[in-house]
């Protein structure tokens, strides 16, 4: 099989980073706040809402499928080995009854008269009216996280969750990694330069500096341009420190690989999921093979930096 080029890798992106449409998210807040006026919610119009989108996100999904990119992935055993492992205890597809009733009580808002209750034990009424407060409750159940739990219920394929960082790594390693290489390669020389300049630069200034006040012409202003580029270099310096690739062996583009799968894994299961990344490592295209135990010990040095890097 060809490798998909970079477009296609990026259409196949686009189409599953998109998994919670803004339409969805609108029609779910009024949803949400309708059930909040009433203090109830209504199964059968919440039912019907999820079999709807259900449908929508099938077709979603048959679009995605027929890309020439998820094409070239779904034709790889090694691309369903990692899915089987990264999502192994994913559950089967709710039907539309379950995944309503789960919606049910992940947003079932408190009632109306229990908030207003509360804000009258606390003292918190004030000048409002019972109808100013009414509006208030609606609003800020509708806006504050309820519509985008409501809404990620109805995301029922695992590949929803990681497929979109499956998809960017892949693309990077292909057409970017090079370059990130060349230039993480780049970055200390040219940082080393510009210090050298920049220290002839703080020479030069402060000698122009004193010939001028030495004529009274105040001419301070320089140190905060100084002070700022310092601060830049720190920075800079900081960064090539916790850089995550400081060894450019033939194996570089591959631990950063590693590392882009194992962040995307993370952010959906708060794990790597090391034997997913060791299957999507003998895609088609992976120039150098990794055994498990190079990749565990990439992902150890990785967690220790983002430690680092947290606690800094």
């Amino acid at each position: 099989m060809t490798i998909p080029t970079q477009e296609e890798f990026q259409h196949l992106y686009a189409l599953l980073k998109n998994d919670v449409r803004p339409a969805l998210v609108i029609e779910a807040a009024r949803i949400v706040a309708a059930f909040v006026k009433a203090g109830a919610i209504e199964m059968a119009t919440l039912t019907a809402f999820v079999r709807a989108e259900q449908a929508a996100y099938a077709e979603e999904w048959n679009v995605a499928a027929a890309t020439p990119a998820m094409r070239w992935l779904d034709g790889q055993a090694a691309f369903q080995r990692a899915l089987q492992s990264a999502h192994k205890k994913a559950k089967p597809p709710a039907s539309a009854e379950e995944v309503a009733r789960s919606i049910a009580n992940a947003v079932s808002p408190a009632t109306w008269e229990v908030y207003l209750e509360k804000h009258r034990k606390d003292g918190r009424l004030g000048q409002k009216t019972d109808e100013d407060l009414r509006l208030r409750y609606e609003r800020r159940a509708s806006q504050s996280g309820q519509a985008e739990v409501l809404a990620s219920q109805l995301r029922t394929r695992p590949l929803w969750r990681t497929g979109a960082g499956i998809v960017r790594a892949l693309r990077d390693y292909h057409y970017s990694s090079r370059k990130y290489i060349e230039n993480s390669r780049r970055l200390p020389i040219l940082l080393k330069k510009a210090e050298d300049l920049y220290r002839d630069a703080v020479q030069a200034g402060a000698e122009l500096e004193a010939c001028a006040e030495s004529l009274n012409i105040h001419a301070r202003a320089g140190h905060r341009f100084i002070s700022t580029k310092q601060w830049t270099f720190d920075r800079l310096k900081a960064g090539i420190r916790d850089a995550p690739i400081k060894r450019f062996d033939k194996t570089a583009r591959e631990r950063l690989l590693i590392m882009a799968l194992a962040d995307n894994f993370q952010s959906a299961y708060q794990s790597y999921k090391p034997a997913a990344i060791a299957d999507l490592l003998t895609l088609e295209g992976i120039e150098n093979q990794l055994d498990l135990r190079t990749i565990e010990r990439t992902l150890k040095e990785h967690r220790e930096r983002r430690m680092r890097r947290s606690t800094s």
